[in-house]
């Protein structure tokens, strides 16, 4: 869920982008909007969960600095 808040607007915009001729300006209108509705909801239900049921979430992408002794994620 994490990462598909971040994934989907991407998403949509590039299918938008290249496939944009295909699918016509209606299609490119409904792909992005409804991408971006899908991850706004699942904001929502993020926030929910994180702000009023106290649940913690991590989300390990990868690290950003890997030296020897230290490790920042």
């Amino acid at each position: 869920m994490l990462l598909s808040i971040i994934i989907l607007p991407l998403l949509g915009a590039i299918i938008s982008g290249f496939l944009g001729f295909f699918v016509g300006n209606r299609g490119s209108k409904i792909i992005t909007v409804t991408f971006t509705l899908i991850s706004t909801l699942l904001s929502y239900r993020l926030f929910y969960l994180v702000g009023f049921e106290r649940n913690v979430h991590y989300l390990k992408v990868t690290n950003w600095i890997d030296s020897e002794l230290l490790v920042v994620s």
